[in-house]
């Protein structure tokens, strides 16, 4: 139902249409508020109030406006209650003062794509020095292993602290130029630009297993080393490829987070995170413990999981007469059945981490405290995932570099 307050606004626009002759398709009208009394919801909690408090929340003009975008419209009325200045100086900023033309809108966003992509290129090359035999990070970590574990425990998170420094300036670079392209909309198409990629990273994540288990059989089948070297060679590229992989996912997920955390803030009225208040604050740093948290439970899983494999495969060495000689076969059901009870039971309790904790937050300390949870998480959880990523790439690489240095020098 449109409200007759709304009737003159309307007789401008069907004016406008007839007499200019312009194309219908090329015109929009917004209509926002409803009748006299009723709540602006959720531009504004208030009854009977402009349309956009002046200094406050945009939200759910900004969703049709955006859609607009390189649609072929180039004319927009806004209908509201009450003709509102801040309303106007929003829109007039947002998407037009940025370089944003509903009718030339694509060149905008081609060029945040264009950064997306630029960014997890740059991602692929700084995972690739870290995480590659060919390099000197690697082979540092391999050689730390003459001392002995530690040192090369220590080399190893080193590496992986180190590689997440270019990693983050690409992805906040990106951030930067994006937003002053087409402000959150723009980080979002930035994200899509990074995750244009995903056939290929997905297909170079399947290399890695796939060379990994092609020279476990040729082991196995008992082959010759030069087998074995060839899949070694194969398997550690896949090493590199997975991590590469793992680096996009990680820098995509970030910008998409952001853009997430745009849309929450925006619906849940949060105009500013304010650290200096003290709910948010204590939501930033219980939303940056949350990563190390969840990286905790997910790795005690895979260590229990680990832990029963071994112990049922030493059941069945000892139980088994035979097996050890190779003259019988194991009971390959049951590790199987431990591998899949593990994947599934044993993920439960990090996943319900990840969804209860933003509803008890927001319904117990409310959406302030649950903005600085969110922003700490997001903020921490893209370190420690860059960083656990390449460590663990490199570790495994050098292993296959000490081997191959092993065969050649043998």
């Amino acid at each position: 139902m449109i409200y007759s307050m709304f009737y003159s606004d309307l007789q401008y626009v069907l004016q406008y249409v007839i007499e200019r002759k312009a194309n219908p398709k090329n015109v929009v009208s917004i209509i926002l508020g409803g009748g006299s009394g009723v709540q602006l919801f959720p531009l504004t909690k208030r009854a009977a109030t402009p349309a956009v408090p002046v200094g406050g929340c945009y939200r759910l003009i900004d969703i049709p406006m955006s859609n607009c975008i390189n649609s072929g419209i180039n004319k927009v009325f806004v209908l509201t209650q009450f003709n509102s200045a801040s309303l106007n100086r929003h829109i007039s900023r947002t998407y037009f003062g940025n370089g944003i033309n509903f009718r030339d809108g694509y060149v905008e966003l081609f060029l945040c794509v264009s950064v997306g992509l630029w960014a997890g290129l740059i991602i692929g090359f700084v995972t690739e020095y870290y995480t590659s035999n060919a390099y000197s990070p690697v082979q540092d970590v391999a050689d730390s292993c003459r001392t002995g574990a530690a040192t090369n425990v220590i080399f190893g998170l080193a590496l992986g602290y180190k590689s997440v420094i270019i990693p983050i300036f690409s992805i906040a670079i990106s951030i930067f130029v994006s937003f002053s392209f087409a402000a959150m909309y723009g980080v979002a198409v930035d994200a899509l630009g990074m995750l244009s990629t995903i056939a290929t990273g997905l297909a170079i994540d399947a290399y890695g297993p796939i060379s990994d288990n092609a020279g476990g059989i040729a082991e196995m089948a008992g082959m010759s080393h030069r087998i074995r070297e060839r899949t070694d060679a194969l398997d550690a590229a896949g090493n590199t490829t997975a991590a590469i992989g793992k680096g996009f996912a990680i820098g995509s997920a970030a910008l998409v987070s952001l853009a997430l955390f745009g849309a929450f803030v925006s619906r849940a009225g949060v105009t500013t995170v304010d650290v200096l208040t003290p709910k948010v604050f204590i939501g930033l740093i219980v939303g940056a413990m949350l990563p190390y948290w969840f990286s905790a439970m997910t790795m005690k899983s895979v260590g229990s999981a680990a832990l029963k494999m071994v112990e049922e495969v030493r059941r069945q060495f000892n139980t088994i007469p035979g097996l050890m000689e190779g003259t019988a076969k194991p009971d390959y059901a049951t590790c199987v059945t431990i591998s899949t009870d593990a994947s599934i039971k044993e993920m439960i309790p990090p996943g319900a981490l990840v969804m209860l904790t933003p509803l008890i937050v927001g319904i117990f300390f409310g959406v302030e405290t649950l903005s600085g949870v969110l922003a700490g998480s997001l903020v921490s959880g893209v370190q420690i995932a860059i960083s656990a990523s390449n460590t663990g790439g490199a570790w495994d690489n050098a292993k296959k570099y000490i081997e191959v240095k092993y065969y050649f020098t043998k």
